[in-house]
């Protein structure tokens, strides 16, 4: 049958009982009229996928087969059961019902479908049963017609619903722009039966004189005809008997007057509910305030991200404004990054759909920097009181008086969240307390322009679009360099702490103060590195600053602030500075063998054996053995780590507390295992690493899973590889349970290894792909995991890939001097194996030439997009 006939073919029906309209959600439907309606407004169906839900919900709640659906939707016809199945997912499109929540309708496998939702019958004698109504039975309510269905506010819906049930006053309170006039209409179109005399709505935006407010009310309700004068007593007096919802919408500019108001109309008319907007609480006693949050956004790195309300919404309109647009795997990434740059706010998210059209997702998320100049609604088409970002901004930071301005301005200097001794050391500056600048925070708070993030100390932030027109208007004061000097001062300050309180602090404790911090690290260090003048303020946060990068596994972007840093070393550098950030620099390049972290660990210990604090020394000596062990350097690195433990001693190191002890003396442990173990000292080397994983358990270090993942390689370099899997399956648990699980790439890469050893590729893959996901980020060599990736695929039988592969890791090998460990060359015998036994030897090696052009970032993308997309070859693939 062809697909055109789903849709022009008329079935009949059963009959219904004429006038009869069916309820569910927010939608109506009128069986006899053929008609589904949302929120008063018309949903377009196809006839076939009507009658399948006229089916459904004549029998609702009961199971209804797919025989008897075909039967009584298809009459007479033999038709397949993928019809069926494009006609239900039709009408899930149209109820907004996916499968996975199931609001509607529910899938009962290999039987049939049933209706779920809560279903009410009632007549109506009006247009909607076909019939003309009286002029007495017009609607009772000056709702507008929503131009779009509301996406992403079903559970905000419900709790303000539920709140009107039990308050007879209840505030929406939010930013501008978070939906809180759409979500009080879309209420009050679901609500209205409740109401027999009406749900009116009280627009405030175009007034600006407080003595009009109660007669705009009065001219809604059909009071005064026109008149000023009345009073909330005249309008109480007048509407004493009747039972209606007022929503006030958009109170923020006149709070006290709609108070007053609202308080009285309250106080004298029992039948009356009370549903108002703002961006602050109108702080009447009897008020239930709600918070209206953003739509829920996706978190970063995440792809399946359709059901976060942030996406729903934004693809929703983008695919009004772009009917071909969809959400995809390849573009889940900057779908979800506009989201969050836009900060869930929907005004903002409907904007930006409106530009996809011409710029694309991706000029879209580029242009997100200038947004004021961008996003802005259509004027011929949107009616909105905000026609752009800008305006929506300059509304909300119109409200404050003028302390809070600056207080705002100067909170713009903060890029990310903020701690509440953070604003008070900025707002020091001008003159500002303690006290003055909690106040602050909780005016701006209370007027929805500042979040507050629920944590064990509570943190601060503005949303981004707020922040940047902040930071606009501090522009525009000649006060934005004064401000970002000040905040770079501040966190020298609190990161020289930091590099102090390291030595003393569990590491978990330790990133859980530091790590909010991260934005504010990387603003004061682009601040300091933008003039000369800076230059040992840069480096001053940079010590311990690289050490927080190198604790959150973000090894690639420490090492660019390494390389740009490094230059502004010069005969002024305290000794002391320069030796903490060739010590921190090196740590970057620990598992790569590079020359340069060599380099940098050899200066950081000829500086530390010239100053005080023994501590230090030993953690420098410990990486410069590790080097030296890495580059096959036995016997010097034996040398350096017995100087190293020496140091360690507790005679040696006089004045350092317990902990910095245990500390020095873990760091040396660990590179004596790797060095007996490169040496095949392996009994040795499995008393240092046992010995090294229960000091880190001691010390609550995050080093735990790097030390499980050091003993579950010798493990397998000794042939016991079910106990390395054990093992190293312990270190990914440990890693994961650390903030930037940092050793989890190496246990990762580690256990597939191991996997692909026992012949168990299919346990092998999704570990190997999350190790590939997680690369970018990691300090490990990128030649060991894409090894383990050609191995994998030769098990799966892509020879051809396996073998381009394994040439680009031959060619990077050669060019960066990195040898196989004995381990690795295991493997790789394996690789060659299969090669030799699968493939003609000319073909393996025009394809392993092929590779070996590659360039690191050409070998990473056709892992990705070619391997990682398909696990199991074709015929064809097989015999390329």
């Amino acid at each position: 049958m062809a697909l055109g006939q789903f849709l022009e073919d008329r079935p009949t029906t059963g009959g219904w009982v004429d006038g009869v309209a069916i309820s569910f959600g927010p939608f109506t439907l009128f069986p006899n009229q053929r008609r589904l309606e949302r929120s008063g407004v018309p949903v377009r169906l196809g006839s076939r996928t009507l009658e399948v839900l006229l089916v459904l919900i004549e029998r609702a709640p009961g199971l209804v087969s797919k025989g008897e659906l075909i039967g009584r939707v298809w009459p007479g016809l033999v038709v397949e059961d993928i019809n069926l199945r494009l006609q239900i997912g039709l009408l899930r499109k149209a109820l907004g019902d996916p499968p996975a929540s199931a609001r509607y309708i529910s899938t009962v496998q290999g039987r049939g479908y049933c209706f779920v939702a809560n279903v009410s019958r009632t007549l109506r004698e009006s247009a909607a049963a076909g019939r003309a109504a009286p002029a007495t039975d017009a609607p009772k309510t000056n709702l507008p017609l929503p131009m779009h269905a509301i996406v992403g506010r079903e559970r905000e819906l419900g709790e303000v619903e539920h709140a009107l049930r039990r308050h007879r006053l209840v505030s929406v309170v939010g930013a501008g722009g978070v939906g809180k006039t759409r979500l009080a209409v879309e209420l009050g179109r679901r609500v209205l039966p409740r109401y027999p005399d009406g749900v009116w709505v009280i627009d405030l935006a175009p007034l600006s004189d407080p003595a009009l407010i109660a007669s705009a009310a009065a001219a809604v309700l059909n009071l005064s005809g026109g008149a000023t004068d009345l009073t909330a007593e005249a309008i109480a007096r007048r509407i004493a008997r009747r039972e209606l919802l007022l929503i006030f919408d958009n109170c923020e500019h006149l709070v006290e007057p709609v108070a007053k108001l609202v308080r009285q109309l309250v106080s004298y008319v029992d039948g009356l509910t009370v549903l108002a907007t703002s961006q602050e609480s109108l702080r009447v006693a009897e008020e239930q305030i709600y918070a209206l949050e953003p739509l829920a956004l996706a978190p970063v790195g995440e792809t399946d991200i359709a059901a976060y309300g942030a996406v729903s919404l934004f693809v929703e309109r983008a695919r009004g404004a772009e009917r071909r647009f969809s959400l995809s795997p390849e573009n889940a990434g900057a779908v979800g990054e506009v989201c969050r740059r836009l900060d869930g706010i929907p005004l903002a998210l409907e904007m930006a759909a409106a530009r996809l059209p011409v710029l694309g997702i991706e000029g879209l998320r580029a242009g997100l920097p200038e947004r004021f100049s961008l996003l802005q609604q259509d004027s011929g088409r949107s009616g909105g009181r905000h026609p752009t970002l800008r305006h929506l901004a300059a509304w909300s930071y119109g409200l404050l008086d003028e302390i809070d301005q600056n207080v705002f301005r100067r909170l713009s200097v903060f890029p990310g969240s903020f701690a509440l001794d953070d604003a008070v050391a900025l707002m020091a500056h001008v003159g500002i307390d303690q006290w003055g600048t909690l106040d602050a925070l909780w005016r701006l708070r209370e007027k929805s322009l500042i979040a507050v993030e629920h944590t064990a100390a509570p943190r601060y932030r503005l949303l981004e679009t707020l922040r940047l027109y902040a930071l606009e208007a501090l522009g525009e004061t000649g006060e934005n360099d004064a401000v970002a000097a000040q905040h770079a001062a501040r966190f020298t300050d609190v990161f020289g702490r930091a590099e102090s309180a390291w030595e003393t602090m569990p590491d978990l404790s330790w990133m859980a103060l530091y790590r909010p911090e991260i934005d504010n690290l990387r603003a004061a260090l682009e601040w300091a590195l933008a003039e000369p003048a800076r230059n040992l303020i840069a480096l001053s946060l940079a010590v311990p600053g690289l050490h927080l990068l190198f604790a959150l596994s973000l090894t690639a972007e420490g090492r660019r602030y390494v390389e740009r840093l490094t230059p502004l070393i010069d005969q002024d550098t305290p000794p002391a500075l320069e030796a903490g950030f060739f010590l921190r620099a090196s740590t970057f390049y620990q598992n790569s063998r590079s020359q340069r972290g060599v380099e940098y660990i050899e200066r950081a210990v000829s500086l530390y054996r010239g100053l005080r604090g023994r501590p230090r020394l030993v953690w420098a000596l410990s990486v410069l053995g590790s080097f030296q062990t890495q580059g096959g350097l036995h016997e010097q690195a034996q040398a350096t780590l017995d100087e190293a433990e020496r140091l360690a001693s507790p005679r040696e190191i006089e004045g350092a507390g317990p902990r910095q002890l245990e500390r020095a003396r873990h760091r040396v442990t660990t590179a004596l295992g790797l060095l007996a173990t490169d040496r095949k000292r392996f009994t040795e080397a499995r008393a240092y690493f046992v010995r090294a994983v229960q000091m880190a358990r001691d010390l609550r270090s995050t080093s735990e899973a790097t030390c499980l993942s050091n003993l579950s390689y010798l493990e397998y370099s000794l042939g016991n590889v079910e106990t390395a899997i054990e093992r190293s399956r312990e270190a990914i648990e440990c890693a994961r349970a650390t903030a930037g699980n940092r050793g989890l790439g190496l246990a990762l890469m580690n256990t597939a290894a191991y996997l692909l050893a026992l012949d168990r590729p299919i346990e092998a893959r999704p570990v190997a792909e999350e190790a590939l996901v997680r690369l970018g980020e990691t300090d490990f060599p990128v030649v060991i995991c894409l090894q383990i990736w050609a191995v994998l695929v030769a098990f799966e039988g892509r020879l051809k890939e396996a073998a381009q592969l394994i040439g680009f890791v031959d060619a990077e090998r050669l060019r960066r001097t990195q040898p196989r460990t004995p381990a690795e060359q295991r493997l790789y015998d394996e690789l060659t194996q299969r090669l030799v036994l699968g493939a003609a030897a000319s073909d393996v090696l025009a394809w392993r030439t092929e590779g070996a052009r590659w360039e690191e970032r050409a070998a990473l993308d056709f892992t990705f997009v070619r391997l990682m997309s398909r696990a199991a070859p074709s015929t064809r693939e097989r015999s390329d």
